[in-house]
């Protein structure tokens, strides 16, 4: 069955929403001796460093959604995707920031045919979504992955070492590596159909 719709998570996917946040609390709050992104392992609450209760204030602050963060490349292979016909959505988990998140793919993605807002806790909640034989979800956490006919597993975070070096999942370092996963999978799909003739 050919795939027909992209779906692509928002944070850590399209856009390096860790860098954002790391560097906003950088510059605003000093005094707390959070590293430079990029130059420790950080863990995903980056729960080490004692931040205050506003913190996650932070992913409802446009500041940690600027475009100098969208992740390399995500443009201009979605644009790419998008003129080879796939239907491309957007689906991401928010309790908060809606309005800004809503704003800011309309900034950044406005050639995407939509966007999926799950008022939701749990990863695996995506699992319930777009889990059929013409979707695919390009996305980095492994939790998504799980039970998926079709998935990319996105990028070289701490949180989704382990899943990378598991073996079980396709992964994609890069949108590049991401294109690449999407030509094998159109290859394959050719060559099955052409099999069947």
């Amino acid at each position: 069955m050919k795939i027909k719709n992209i779906f692509v998570d928002l944070d850590n996917t399209l856009i390096d929403t860790s860098r954002g946040i790391v560097t906003c609390c950088r510059k605003e709050n000093p005094k707390m001796n959070i590293p430079e992104y990029g130059t420790v392992e950080l863990d995903w609450k980056f729960t080490n460093y004692n931040l205050p209760k506003d913190y996650w204030k932070h992913f409802a602050n446009a500041k940690a959604y600027k475009k100098e963060y969208i992740i390399e490349d995500a443009i201009t292979t979605l644009k790419i995707l998008k003129d080879r016909g796939y239907r491309l959505f957007v689906l991401t988990r928010t309790n908060m920031g809606l309005d800004m998140k809503m704003s800011k793919l309309q900034q950044y993605f406005p050639f995407m045919d939509g966007a999926i807002f799950l008022a939701s806790h749990d990863f695996e909640d995506k699992t319930l979504v777009a889990n059929d034989d013409e979707s695919i979800l390009i996305d980095d956490k492994p939790e998504t992955m799980v039970g998926r006919k079709h998935g990319i597993l996105f990028g070289e975070y701490q949180w989704n070492k382990e899943a990378r070096e598991s073996g079980e999942y396709i992964c994609a370092k890069n949108w590049k590596e991401v294109l690449e996963n999407i030509n094998l999978l159109e290859k394959y799909n050719e060559d099955y159909e052409g099999e069947r003739a």
